[in-house]
């Protein structure tokens, strides 16, 4: 069913299945509030809907290695990833996939360009020179 979600026999939700999700998250976290730095935020995020996945630290070089370590290319990105961006070239960027339209995936994010607030209308372009890569949560993520 539509508000049903299915897990696959890693445990991840299918992306049309995840995206069913987004109210649960809007709710918690709504549009405009105080969310925290990004990690913190996408971290909440997966933590609410049973998921989790490897620390990322606080500046880009960490998020690139854990990228490296943990994560994959933004080719195998879908709905309920966790992606991270060059977009703050000190810290780097992390927001979570709730979404996709023509132009890009569409995130839930905290913090973009240090507001401290929650948003759900960014795009992030498929071919954005900015994506370092994703990490897909374990559990229901």
């Amino acid at each position: 069913t539509e508000n049903g979600i299915s897990f696959n026999s890693a445990g991840n939700a299918s992306a049309s299945k995840t995206l069913a999700l987004a109210p649960v998250i809007q709710k918690s976290f709504p549009q405009g509030s105080i969310g925290g730095q990004c990690g913190d935020f996408v971290r909440k995020v997966v933590t609410k809907i049973g998921g989790n996945y490897p620390a990322l630290g606080d500046s880009l070089k960490s998020k690139v290695a854990a990228v490296q370590k943990f994560g994959t290319s933004i080719a195998n990105a879908r709905v309920g990833s966790v992606i991270v961006t060059r977009e703050n070239p000190t810290y780097g960027h992390v927001a979570y996939i709730i979404g996709k339209n023509a132009k890009g995936w569409i995130v839930a994010e905290s913090n973009f360009k240090q507001s401290n607030r929650v948003s759900y209308d960014r795009t992030i372009p498929f071919n954005s020179s900015k994506v370092v890569g994703v990490i897909q949560p374990r559990g229901r993520a």
